[in-house]
């Protein structure tokens, strides 16, 4: 995205902040629906409500107005990952609550999910270098390290489990149960009142898989 330190003043509109957000509200609905390669600027700015001349005036393309996304969705969902006081709880316990609320996260906004999906398919070609992001990744992984310290010290986690390995497999359980989800109900014919179709039971399969995978 455009910082504007190194460039001369140019005309700004008054609400530019409010246009930026829905620009990438817009952004997050078009490339969480067609994907990087399918997405289309002239659509992401009718969803946004103004030109497209104006989407250009404040990101350099399509690839930039990707990036912007991906670092607006990692911000929102590190702070919320941030916000519990993981020294407080045993272990397992804040192991539980940092994936529940990952997954609620992605569930909450599920284009999120599938552009975290879609970028995987682009070996993360658009993920670009974000202070800010930078920032709340290492209080996440510090305070995740601290909660596996103990863990492993106790014998509740399994001494190969690392922070590292921790984020990322909460990272692809979540995405890819939410977005596989509605395909694999119509692929298997499966009831959608099942195990699969009930909100509180599926979560909570989920849930306890992933725990299970770092208990000792």
């Amino acid at each position: 995205m455009k910082d504007g330190k190194d460039d001369p003043p140019s005309p700004m509109p008054r609400n530019s902040a409010a246009t930026i957000a829905r620009i990438l509200a817009g952004a997050e609905m078009e490339f969480g629906t067609k994907g990087l390669d399918g997405a289309k600027v002239e659509e992401i700015a009718q969803a946004a409500g103004i030109s497209k001349q104006l989407i250009y005036h404040y990101f350099n393309g399509k690839d930039d107005l990707y990036s912007e996304m991906l670092a607006t969705i990692a911000r929102r969902n590190y702070e919320k990952l941030i916000a519990p006081d993981y020294d407080a709880m045993a272990p397992l316990d804040a192991v539980r609550t940092f994936f529940e609320i990952l997954f609620d996260a992605y569930q909450a906004d599920p284009f999120s999910a599938t552009v975290t999906m879609d970028q995987g398919l682009h070996g993360g070609a658009q993920v670009r270098y974000n202070r800010g992001v930078e920032r709340l990744r290492e209080t996440l992984r510090a305070q995740l390290g601290r909660v596996l310290d103990r863990g492993r010290a106790s014998g509740e986690i399994v001494p190969e489990c690392d922070v590292a390995m921790l984020h990322f497999l909460a990272v692809v359980v979540a995405t890819g149960c939410l977005s596989l989800r509605p395909m694999f109900l119509r692929y298997t014919g499966d009831d959608p009142q099942g195990s699969l179709g009930d909100e509180s039971r599926w979560r909570a399969s989920i849930c306890d898989f992933f725990l299970r995978g770092v208990r000792a």
